[in-house]
């Protein structure tokens, strides 16, 4: 067996409260992922580089994707949340 963590993808619905865009993060306050064990919180995630942060702005509520393991996950995709 290796000592790699499993990468795992995961898909949430939160609240944008801030972005970074010069840094390309952003901070969601985001309910429960099951997927992941986490409960809700409020959260700064690095962001893909193929994300346009341009599209989204603070307020906005999203469904957005991440993927990572350990506690070091990335943003992969963000949708406006209808």
């Amino acid at each position: 067996m290796s000592g790699t963590k499993e990468v795992k993808t995961a898909t949430a619905t939160g609240t944008v409260t801030a972005l970074n865009a010069a840094d390309h993060k952003i901070t969601f306050d985001h309910g429960p992922i099951p997927a992941i064990n986490w409960p809700a919180m409020k959260m700064e995630f690095a962001v893909a580089p193929s994300v346009d942060l341009a599209k989204v702005k603070t307020g906005d509520k999203v469904n957005f994707t991440l993927s990572g393991s350990g506690g070091t996950y990335t943003v992969q995709s963000i949708m406006p949340a209808h």
